[in-house]
This record gives structure tokens, C-alpha cells and sequence, in this order.
């Protein structure tokens, strides 16, 4: 029971870290839709 237990907590572990990276992931993408909006920005 208890490795079972581990098992669950090690794949909540897992899924936070897979959303963690995903959050990070969509930040960075909005940091560079920013600086590509700014870099078009000074071209028009």
C-alpha cells in the first residue's frame, strides 16, 4: 500500500513538474511574441 502510495505521489510530482515546465514553456513564448511585436513594431 504504501509503495502504491508512493507511486501516486511520485506521479502527481511528475504532473506538476510537466506543468511547471509548460508554464514556464508559454511564458517564454509570450516573451518572444513581445519582442517580435516590438522588433515589427519599429519596422512599420
Amino acid at each position: 500500500m504504501s509503495i502504491r502510495k508512493e507511486c501516486e505521489t511520485e506521479r502527481a510530482l511528475k504532473r506538476k513538474q510537466s506543468y511547471e515546465c509548460y508554464q514556464e514553456r508559454s511564458s517564454l513564448r509570450m516573451d518572444l511574441d513581445n519582442t517580435l511585436l516590438s522588433q515589427y513594431s519599429d519596422v512599420f
